[in-house]
């Protein structure tokens, strides 16, 4: 057997590289016991934090607050039940979204009262007995109403109904709140406006004989007498007698039998009302026809869709009716807008005046319950009495109102909110603004800028029950682009050659329409077509300017751009003057051939969507001709906005192919060898180099102030080309000392 000796150098290493070993040994064992400790500690922390959720849950959270609905879920208003369940969801929803009422999640309790009196009864006999509830939104009409106002007046419960309309509602009872007018002024207001706005002088009036039709009946009648007109024929029918069809044929053959008889005016629910004009259309004949609110409701479209002739042809029954309504989307305010396109988003149906109402319902009974700041569990009617007092106390429109989408609301001494109507007209079975309105104004103070000089008549101003209101006239606007040229990115601007267009009655001075976003000052000049047709004005003009807009670099290269085009008037403010988006105007343009199909957009790019809308603006302290800080005035600004997107995928392959590229030669980095650090370092530093020449170019057409999600890219590279070289200089250095040793 051979031995090796050996030396006392060979000796210390083997000992110095068993005691290093033994060490890393050790080390590794604490770090692992150390670790386990540690994952140990948290899992045993996160269950009992669970557990301690799980079983203490109600000791963090605050007791909801309760809120009953009480709405029609069965029966021939379902659609309005539904209405009314969506507006109160879609207000309460955010509300919970954004943490409740001091931290208090509200509870929508739903009762179905079926639109019929005894199982209203039912329903608020449940909602009395839940010690709970706090108030309630509902009922749908003034019947039910009216048969559980004293359920609820005994138990002290406050209720807001936004449309049940008899005046009994609330005057008979002081716990009953109403934020839409009730029949006396929907019934004053449909006479004023046939007589100021419509020019009638004499009128017939069909009627049910039901709370609803009789109270406005009567209102509308008694007006139109002291305005002159001529009530030429009226005649109410029983809608409950199983023979209202016979009924109904009886009034159609005497109304038929009367020489000119002038607007007719009917007082009755929405499916009733659509038998009346069926019936007075079926021949073709075409008589001038309002309608109550009633109209303006999905029971009235939908009854009036079932016949074969609206469903061939629509508009062939619905076209040129006049409704009143407490909500048109298309001529409310801005925060009606995001309402209507938040209900669209969730509902995926147009909001009626039902759903709108009912959401500022629940916006009026959330302030009430927030201001009352009531402890919890402190006694329950107190608690309701304190609603009901801050719900009183809502009645001065500046220092304390709601603003809601149908307007400021406050409460006169019936409780009733002061509210104008919007007047809405039939076309192709949607519901269009008339073109001329009536506002009403927060104070009657003469010097106010908001009062007009009016459109010139006598009519500009009218008063009614103490309100009053200002003609507004309504002026259908379109735009319709051609080309979109020259975008400059790094000046925020572009060319937009469009048609322009105007359709209105009476007069409008287009010539003084400012261009909010134009780059230079634009005189429209003259029309490239204008015609009369039925006393409706259609104008048309073209328009090639250069725009402004806030371009969004972001999401470069896979951009999406919005290119804007405003304007208002100079001079006429919003109580005043108010445009609607014309969508039913631009098949008009093509059938005159005023101009070609084809639009053409900028190179490498596609229009995607072009939306148009109005919102009443404030001008800001830039706007010198208009800025008024003492009085601040609101126009109606037209808006059409362009969105542009970027054509196919080459352009964004073709900028993010270098990353790629880039990418791989730093992948390539880990496997060149380690002693090589002169071929690391070179290829590191042409990464840094090729990235930050590129960089800059891309850098070159956006203004520097912008961040691009692209550059996120360039960054990480940066990052990690230097860490890369960190590494290899650190491990170069260690593999140097190793083989010194």
């Amino acid at each position: 057997m051979r031995f090796s000796v050996l030396t006392t150098g060979e000796l210390n290493g083997i000992h110095h590289y068993l005691c290093r070993t033994t060490q890393n040994i050790i080390n590794s064992h604490l770090m692992k016991k150390t670790l386990l400790i540690i994952l140990s500690s948290f899992i045993i922390s996160g269950l009992i934090i669970i557990f301690f959720l799980w079983f203490s849950d109600s000791a963090f959270r605050k007791e909801e607050i309760y809120i009953a609905a009480a709405v029609p879920l069965s029966g021939n208003h379902r659609s309005e039940g539904r209405a009314m369940l969506n507006g109160i969801k879609l207000y309460l929803d955010k509300v919970n979204h954004t943490g409740g009422i001091n931290g208090r999640k509200i509870k929508l309790l739903i009762f179905n009262d079926k639109n019929q009196i005894s199982a209203a009864i039912d329903a608020a006999s449940d909602i009395t007995e839940n010690d709970k509830i706090l108030l309630v939104l509902g009922h749908f009409s003034s019947p039910t109403c009216l048969a559980v106002g004293r359920i609820y007046k005994k138990s002290g419960i406050p209720a807001i109904t936004a449309s049940a309309t008899a005046e009994d509602v609330t005057l008979a009872n002081g716990l009953y709140f109403r934020i839409i007018s009730g029949n006396r002024f929907q019934g004053n207001f449909i006479a004023t406006y046939i007589s100021k706005s419509l020019y009638k002088k004499s009128a017939c009036i069909i009627f049910s004989k039901d709370r609803y039709g009789t109270e406005l009946a009567e209102y509308f009648e008694k007006k139109a007498c002291d305005l002159g007109i001529r009530i030429k024929g009226k005649w109410g029918f029983d809608a409950k007698n199983g023979h209202l069809n016979k009924g109904l044929n009886k009034i159609i053959n005497s109304l038929r039998a009367i020489k000119n008889p002038g607007i007719i005016f009917v007082a009755a629910q929405g499916d009733e009302g659509a038998r009346i004009v069926t019936t007075l259309k079926h021949a073709g004949a075409n008589y001038a026809i309002i309608g109550s609110d009633a109209f303006a409701t999905d029971a009235f479209t939908q009854r009036i869709l079932k016949y074969p002739q609206e469903q061939a042809v629509p508009g062939h029954f619905s076209d040129g009716i006049y409704t009143v309504s407490p909500f048109l989307a298309d001529i409310a305010n801005k925060e009606a807008q995001v309402f209507r396109q938040e209900f669209l988003d969730k509902y995926n149906e147009e909001p009626s005046w039902v759903a709108a109402c009912y959401y500022d319902a629940a916006h009026v009974a959330v302030e009430a319950v927030r201001q009352s700041k009531n402890r919890e569990n402190e006694n329950i009617r107190k608690y309701r009495r304190q609603i009901r007092e801050h719900l009183e106390n809502m009645s001065d429109p500046e220092y304390n109102s709601v603003k809601g989408i149908t307007g400021n609301i406050f409460f006169d001494k019936n409780r009733n909110a002061k509210n104008s109507l919007s007047v809405g007209i039939y076309k192709k079975n949607k519901l269009l603004p008339a073109f001329s309105q009536y506002r009403q104004l927060l104070s009657d103070d003469s010097s106010d800028h908001n009062i007009p000089k009016g459109p010139g008549d006598e009519s500009a101003m009218i008063v009614i029950d103490e309100k009053v209101m200002v003609k507004t006239q309504i002026v259908y606007t379109g735009i319709d682009i051609n080309e979109i040229s020259k975008l400059d990115m790094k000046r925020f601007r572009c060319t937009i050659d469009f048609y322009l267009w105007f359709r209105f009655q009476k007069d409008f001075d287009d010539s003084n329409i400012v261009f909010v976003n134009a780059v230079n000052p634009i005189k429209l000049g003259k029309p490239v077509m204008e015609e009369i047709i039925r006393n409706v004005t259609i104008r048309t003009y073209r328009v090639k300017a250069d725009f402004k807009s806030n371009f969004n670099f972001y999401t470069y290269p896979f951009e999406c751009q919005v290119i804007p085009v405003r304007f208002r008037h100079i001079s006429r403010v919003g109580s005043t003057l108010c445009y609607v988006a014309d969508v039913p105007g631009l098949p008009y343009l093509y059938k005159k051939n005023v101009r070609k199909k084809e639009i053409n957009a900028l190179t490498g790019w596609n229009i995607s969507e072009i939306w148009v809308y109005q919102n009443m603006i404030t001008p800001s302290v830039d706007d010198s001709d208009a800025y008024d800080p003492q009085n601040p005035i609101s126009y109606s600004q037209f808006n059409a906005a362009i969105r542009i997107k970027k054509q196919g995928m080459d352009a964004a392959l073709k900028i993010c192919f270098p990353f790629f590229i880039i990418t791989v030669i730093l992948f390539l980095v880990y496997f060149v060898p380690s002693d090589r650090i002169e071929i690391k370092i070179s290829m590191l530093m042409g990464v840094l180099t090729t990235t930050a020449i590129y960089h800059s170019e891309i850098r070159s057409d956006i203004p520097a102030e912008h961040i691009l999600a692209i550059e996120y890219a360039f960054f990480t590279i940066y990052g990690a080309a230097a860490i890369f070289t960190i590494i290899s200089l650190m491990t170069y250095k260690q593999q140097k000392q190793r083989t010194a040793l």
